[in-house]
C-alpha cells in the first residue's frame, strides 16, 4: 500500500506544504487564542468549552486556506467530503489538544493561554500528517 502519491516530490513539495500548513496553523492559533480569551474572560465561559468553540471557528478558517493555498485545490472540489475528513483529523487533534491543555493547566499549573499554545504545538504534527496523508492526498 502506497502512502504518498507517486507524483509527490519529497525534496520540494513536502517542506513547502509543511511551512504553509504551519503558517495557516499560526493564523488559526491566533484566532483560537483570541476567541478562547474573549469567551473565557469576557463572556465567562469555562476555558475548556471556550477552547472547543475557538477550535471550530479556527478549523473552518484553516480548512479553507489549506485547501486553496497549501494543497492547491479548488475550493469546490469535493468540498463536503474533504471538510468532513479535515474535521475528523482535526477532532483527533482537538482531543490531543484539550488533553494537553488540561494536563498543562491543571497538573502543571501553567496559565491556560500558555497551556493552549503548548497544546496546539503537540496537536500540530497529528493534524499535518493526517491531512497530508488522508484529506489532501491527491
Amino acid at each position: 500500500m502506497k502512502i504518498f502519491p507517486p507524483s509527490l516530490n519529497f525534496k520540494k513539495e513536502i517542506p513547502i506544504q509543511f511551512f504553509k500548513f504551519a503558517f495557516v496553523g499560526t493564523v488559526g492559533t491566533l484566532i483560537t487564542i483570541f476567541i478562547l480569551y474573549a469567551l473565557t474572560e469576557w463572556a465567562g465561559i469555562y476555558y475548556i468549552i471556550s477552547s472547543a468553540f475557538a477550535f471550530i471557528i479556527a478549523m473552518t478558517h484553516n480548512f479553507i486556506l489549506n485547501k486553496i493555498w497549501t494543497f492547491k485545490e479548488s475550493l469546490s472540489l469535493n468540498l463536503k467530503r474533504k471538510y468532513i475528513q479535515f474535521s475528523f483529523v482535526s477532532v483527533i487533534a482537538l482531543f490531543v489538544n484539550i488533553s494537553f491543555l488540561y494536563l498543562f493547566t491543571e497538573f502543571f499549573r501553567i496559565y491556560y493561554i500558555i497551556s493552549q499554545v503548548l497544546a496546539i504545538g503537540v496537536a500540530f504534527i497529528i493534524n499535518f500528517s493526517g491531512n497530508k496523508l488522508w484529506t489532501f492526498n491527491k
